[in-house]
C-alpha cells in the first residue's frame, strides 16, 4: 500500500505542472477566439453602417427599393425606416 500511495504521489506531481501548462494553454486560446469574435463582431457592426450610408443616399437620389435591398442586403424594413 506504501509503494502504491509513493507511486500515485510521484505520478501526481510529475502531471501536476503538465496539466497546469494546458489549462494556460487553453485559457490562452480562449482569448485569442474571444478577441477574434470581438473583432469579427465589430466588422460586421462596420459593414452594416456602411449599407445603411449606402442605403440612405441611395433613398436620397431615388434609387428604386428593390434596386437598394440588392445592392446593399438590408430589409424592405429597415430600408422603409431610413
Amino acid at each position: 500500500d506504501t509503494a502504491f500511495a509513493e507511486g500515485k504521489e510521484e505520478a501526481y506531481e510529475k502531471l501536476m505542472p503538465i496539466i497546469e501548462q494546458k489549462e494556460q494553454e487553453i485559457k490562452q486560446k480562449d482569448k485569442v477566439l474571444e478577441q477574434e469574435r470581438k473583432e469579427k463582431e465589430l466588422a460586421k457592426q462596420r459593414e452594416k453602417e456602411a449599407m445603411i450610408k449606402l442605403a440612405k443616399k441611395m433613398k436620397k437620389y431615388g434609387e428604386n427599393i428593390d434596386e437598394i435591398i440588392k445592392e446593399t442586403g438590408l430589409t424592405r424594413d429597415e430600408i422603409e425606416k431610413l
